[in-house]
This record gives C-alpha cells, sequence and structure tokens, in this order.
C-alpha cells in the first residue's frame, strides 16, 4: 500500500542537480515507513540549501481503523513549509479561545502542493488510489473529491473523511482565517442521545491538558431530529494508540518510550480524576497520537461514556441506583471495583429506604469508574510492553 508524492519538474526553476544531490521524480509515502527530507545526508532525499533543515519534512502514511489511509506530513524545519500558499512553521502552536492546537502534523490530501521556502523546490501531492483499492477492494475513498469545503461558522469543513462510525463521521476541517488544519465530528442527534452528547461536550469543554483531546467548538444546524452537531476537535495525525501498538509489535518499544507512554497517561488520567471526571472506557483505540513517530504526545479521546460527580448525584434525585446500573465500556477492561460496585448497588437497592443517602452513594459510584480508569491503565501498560 502506498502513496506516490510526485515533484513537479515544471515547478523547479534552475538546474535541479544544484539543488538536489539525488533527483527523483517520484516519492513513494508507504504505511508505517518514514520518508525524510532535508540537507542531512541521513535523509531519504537531500536538499542542498542554506534554509532547508537537517530533517525539515517527515512523511509517512498512516492507517485507520476504518481501513483508510492518511499521508502525513510532520514539519520539523525551522523554516516550515507552504502548504497550497499557507505558511506552517513548526513549534507555532494555534491558539483558540485559550486552547493550544498543535499545527506539526498535516494531512496531505490529492492535489496539495508544497513549497519549500526560499528554494525552487515545488511538490504536489497524488494519492494512487488504484494501488490502494488492489490491496482493499471495499475502500470509497476513490469516489471522494477532497477539494470541495463548505463553511460553518469559523470553520471550513472538507469532504475528506478521517474516520467513521456508528456517532457519524469525522472530516478533515480547518479554520478559516490560520488554515490551522482540525477534526470535525459531525453527529446527526438523536432524542435519546442528547443527554449523552451533551455531557460530553460539557465534560470537554471543562477540560484543558495536554493530554486530553481539546475541543475547540461546535456548531449545530437544523432541529429536532433533524439536528446536525457540528464538533471541532483538534487534529491527531498518528491515528490510534492501538493501531500503533500493531504496527510496532514486530520491534517492541524500548524501556524510555514505554516510560513517556505511561508517564503521559497517568499525568493526563490524574488531571481527568481531580476535575471529577471518570472516563469509563479508558482504552487504547480511544488514546490519539498526535504524529506517528518516536515519543509523540498522547491524548486521551472520546468521551461520550465518560461521568461526572455532579451527573451522578443529579441521576440519582431522580432514579434508584438500580436504574442507573450500567456496564459501559469495553468489558475486556472492566475492573474487579466495578464489578464489585455494580453487584453492591443492586443489593442495597432492593429497600430504597435502608440506602445510603444520594451523595455518599453518588460518591461510591465514581469512586469505582476512576478505579476502573486505572485499572484500564494498567491494562494498557501490560499490553504496550508484551506486543
Amino acid at each position: 500500500m502506498t502513496f506516490p508524492y510526485y515533484r513537479r519538474a515544471s515547478s523547479l526553476h534552475g538546474d535541479t542537480s544544484k539543488l538536489m544531490r539525488c533527483c527523483v521524480d517520484r516519492i513513494m509515502v508507504h504505511i508505517d515507513k518514514v520518508f525524510w527530507i532535508g540537507s542531512g545526508f541521513e535523509c531519504d532525499l537531500e536538499i542542498d540549501s542554506p534554509y532547508v533543515s537537517d530533517k525539515h519534512i517527515r512523511l509517512a502514511g498512516v492507517q485507520t481503523p476504518g481501513r483508510l489511509a492518511l499521508a502525513v506530513m510532520l514539519v520539523t524545519g525551522r523554516s516550515g513549509v507552504i502548504l497550497n500558499d499557507v505558511r506552517y512553521r513548526p513549534n507555532q502552536p494555534f491558539k483558540y479561545e485559550g486552547r493550544e492546537v498543535a499545527t506539526r502534523g498535516l494531512i496531505l490530501r490529492d492535489g496539495d502542493i508544497v513549497k519549500l521556502p526560499h528554494t525552487p523546490a515545488v511538490f504536489t501531492y497524488h494519492h494512487n488510489q488504484d494501488i490502494y483499492d488492489q490491496e482493499d477492494p471495499k475502500s470509497d475513498q476513490s469516489t471522494q473529491e477532497p477539494s470541495h469545503a463548505v463553511q460553518i461558522g469559523k470553520w471550513q469543513i472538507s469532504n475528506f473523511v478521517l474516520g467513521t462510525g456508528t456517532f457519524g463521521t469525522v472530516n478533515l476541517a480547518w479554520h478559516c482565517d490560520s488554515r490551522v488544519q482540525v477534526a470535525c465530528k459531525t453527529i446527526h442527534v438523536r432524542t435519546e442521545a442528547k443527554e449523552i452528547m451533551d455531557l460530553e461536550i460539557k465534560i470537554l469543554r471543562q477540560l484543558n491538558h495536554p493530554g486530553v483531546i481539546s475541543l475547540l467548538d461546535t456548531n449545530a444546524e437544523g432541529e429536532g431530529r433533524n439536528q446536525v452537531l457540528h464538533v471541532i476537535l483538534e487534529l491527531s495525525t498518528g491515528g490510534e494508540l492501538w493501531q500503533w501498538v500493531i504496527s510496532n509489535s514486530d520491534i517492541g518499544l524500548t524501556e524510555m518510550e514505554i516510560k513517556w507512554f505511561a508517564w503521559q497517561l497517568v499525568s493526563a488520567l490524574q488531571y481527568i480524576h481531580s476535575n471529577g471526571v471518570a472516563h469509563r472506557d479508558l482504552k487504547p483505540e480511544n488514546i490519539l497520537l498526535e504524529f506517528a513517530g518516536l515519543y509523540p504526545r498522547l491524548s486521551v479521546a472520546d468521551f461520550g461514556t465518560a461521568m461526572t460527580l455532579s451527573h451522578y448525584t443529579d441521576t440519582l434525585s431522580r432514579h434508584s441506583s438500580a436504574e442507573v446500573i450500567d456496564t459501559v465500556g469495553t468489558p475486556q477492561y472492566f475492573s474487579p471495583e466495578k464489578l464489585t460496585a455494580c453487584l453492591a448497588c443492586t443489593k442495597e437497592d432492593t429497600d430504597d429506604s435502608a440506602s445510603p443517602a444520594k451523595g455518599d452513594r453518588a460518591n461510591k459510584k465514581i469512586t469505582a469508574d476512576q478505579a476502573g480508569d486505572c485499572w484500564a491503565l494498567g491494562c494498557k501498560e501490560f499490553l504496550r510492553q508484551v506486543g
């Protein structure tokens, strides 16, 4: 499975042999294989220019759980790149309403033009769908025309699909002014799921931490059963942690990499719990990588099953504990505390008059859920170490 990345010879002015130590007509960007462009001799494509860093651009293909293939460009050079006439620099984060958004990883779409500043180097990306379709006949990427986009609020929403699920679709989007790439989660609102969706958005607005996916904006269209909600989220170009673990199972992880991942997740989980929130479905599929490479930043995502202490207290004021017992999450990551709490609540609710106060039961439930998050974190660390 490959992505060809073509260099447009007509856009390179002068003698290319003076610019590049090795001349190429096409760069093949593979799934889980890195291609470096820079001035250093260790790069796959060496460009001789004082404006190009030793390692300037990192190209790699990422496969999503839905078997969609994405070409990701990580900008590491000091002078950055120009993508479709917009300048992108590394370590220049975009801030939106007090939230910092990473901008180093960029998803390439068919027809995107990449230039290296102050050099004649110009590249045009082409998605070779024929090769991809041969390996995955079910792929529907060939029907997409990712150049189409519509403006919703301050955002341009493209029809370039990043992922699909029962909730709806995630599309590539960008801020109208800065052109920073983001993800747009489009949800068709159902009456029975509205309370859950409102709680997830409330929780994400409350949390602001490097280890938690950032909610930037929400826009609603229509009313009632025809309402569509567009949720603008920080873009993580490295895909899911689960996919990354599978891709690296043959080479394993170093002790330093394991410590780096564990420290990030423990820090994020401590922050989430300190805000009275329990995730309740912490698994590798719900942890995203900022980019697919060494020591990436991790972000906890998908708070659709999350719960807060205040919500538990409110729910218990309207229903008995037996009515709010649930088994949300993934059974493989259930903790003994969660199972014990469910059984205890079932017994004590046979006589509601003898049951503890609502506040005590809410505290007991959120504590059990948070303990379950810690158990699930331990399961993930075990999976990462053994592959």
